[in-house]
């Protein structure tokens, strides 16, 4: 997607990279230029994409032992609402009380 704005529009893939991300080195006028090709295109980041750059995936690895037991499910939806608040996704695992699965689970963590 990023490769037809920047055709369209003419400018380089960083130029549409930082105007996306509102870089003070980009016109406020190719800015908003580009924002509305984007949003006309419907364009949406790519998360994973973005993670894979910048190194950081604001995702928050959740290890439980069970999501039958209602205590963890409330301990869960606290964690999903503080964290989604502050920009994080929650990735949840389960155990089943497992020190194999826990093994297991620590690798995508």
């Amino acid at each position: 997607m990023i490769r037809l704005i920047r055709s369209l529009l003419k400018i380089t893939s960083g130029t549409v990279s930082r105007a996306l991300n509102d870089n003070p080195r980009i016109s406020l006028e190719t800015i908003r230029l580009l924002k509305e090709k984007a949003k006309e295109l419907n364009y949406q980041r790519n998360a994973i994409t973005s993670s894979l750059r910048s190194g950081k995936s604001h995702t928050i690895g959740v290890m439980i032992s069970s999501a039958q037991m209602n205590f963890f499910g409330s301990v869960v939806r606290g964690i999903e609402m503080i964290s989604s608040s502050l920009g994080f996704n929650i990735l949840l695992y389960q155990s089943e009380e497992s020190t194999s699965l826990e093994k297991r689970g620590l690798i995508f963590f």
